[in-house]
């Protein structure tokens, strides 16, 4: 269920950010004039695929896509704002071998013998990082560059992508069950940043899947600044400024949960909440649409083992703009006195687009 849901991700993103399967749409959100509609689907994804979870877990993911986007955020601020030296894309767009060393917090293979680890062995949380970034390379949302000097896609990505998707594909290494890569020479994107260190090489968002757009809605200024000469998108430092953002959502971050759950070792993980979100929803459809007795949002988290979380889930929306938001009403002339929760619209669309795909598939 979560490796659909991040198979989701990637058609909704497509779909929303990308203009007649060609350019990447205008920052805005003004969905009539070429801008991002992210009510329509990608907001409902969050709020169906925002989980509780313990957030050591989620670490490498976060990490990464965390260190891609604000990396690529201050090149685009550093232009807007005219630095005439930031107009090339470079490694300062990007994230290097050295960057990644300084982010995971640990060296890539133990230099010593221990009870978890041989001498020479690839750390766990760099084989994480490794398959993660395969992730992104192979569904387009990152580029590979090899050199700095001038900055060029490294001519080795296409074979690099050829060899991840064999690996795959292959049921005796299963990529996709959790196995991150063991074998050094599986580990194609680290190894190439760490072979070509000196020479510049760095990964960098993809510039042809509309994550420019995302980092302007996300970090800079919305539509309707025209007037003090800011264009919708601006992240100079006045864009930057600028209160409401189009969209107030860390999209990014709830991808990387995503990922976290569908390549976890242990197997999928998460899968518990989305049930139960899905029988939450079925059940209101069935109902009036829109709500479910109080009684019934209890007995579903407990008929899966969850009955611990249902304060919880009832909560957790305060505060937490990723997560679908409940409220309890109280039910007209009805004694003894009972309550209705009612559901958050965003994820009663999520859960119709999951039946939609869910019907494509079959």
């Amino acid at each position: 269920m979560p490796q659909q849901e991040m198979e989701n991700f990637f058609k909704i993103w497509k779909d929303s950010m990308i203009l007649n399967g060609r350019e990447a749409r205008d920052p805005g959100g003004d969905s009539e004039n070429k801008g991002v509609d992210y009510r329509e689907n990608l907001i409902p994804w969050c709020k169906g695929n925002s989980v509780s979870v313990d957030q050591n877990t989620l670490r490498e993911p976060r990490v990464l896509i965390t260190l891609l986007i604000r990396k690529y955020r201050y090149a685009m601020h550093m232009q807007d704002s005219n630095y005439s030296a930031w107009k090339k894309i470079d490694r300062r767009f990007g994230v290097t071998y050295d960057d990644l060393k300084e982010a995971l917090m640990i060296e890539p293979k133990a230099l010593k013998q221990t009870k978890r680890y041989g001498t020479g062995d690839i750390i766990d949380e760099w084989r994480r990082a490794e398959q993660i970034l395969q992730i992104l390379l192979l569904n387009g949302h990152i580029s590979l560059f090899r050199t700095d000097n001038p900055p060029a896609i490294d001519r080795d990505e296409i074979k690099i992508k050829k060899s991840i998707e064999a690996d795959y594909n292959n049921p005796d290494i299963q990529l996709t069950q959790g196995n991150s890569p063991r074998d050094p020479s599986k580990m194609y994107i680290v190894g190439q940043l760490e072979k070509y260190r000196d020479r510049g090489a760095f990964i960098c968002i993809s510039r042809r899947n509309g994550w420019d757009t995302y980092i302007r809605d996300r970090y800079g200024a919305p539509s309707g600044f025209e007037a003090e000469n800011l264009l919708p998108g601006d992240l100079s430092m006045e864009g930057m400024k600028k209160q409401p953002k189009t969209i107030d959502i860390d999209l990014h971050l709830i991808f990387a949960e995503s990922i976290a759950r569908s390549y976890s070792k242990r197997g999928e993980w998460g899968r518990n909440q989305s049930l139960i979100r899905r029988e939450i929803c079925d059940l209101a459809r069935e109902g009036d649409g829109s709500s479910i007795s109080l009684d019934d949002f209890y007995i579903i988290h407990s008929r899966n083992n969850a009955g611990h979380m249902t304060e919880f889930h009832l909560q957790k929306s305060i505060g937490d703009n990723t997560s679908a938001v409940y409220k309890l009403k109280e039910s007209d002339g009805v004694k003894p006195k009972s309550w209705r929760v009612l559901l958050d619209s965003d994820l009663l669309r999520w859960r119709e687009y999951s039946r939609e795909r869910g019907r494509e598939r079959v």
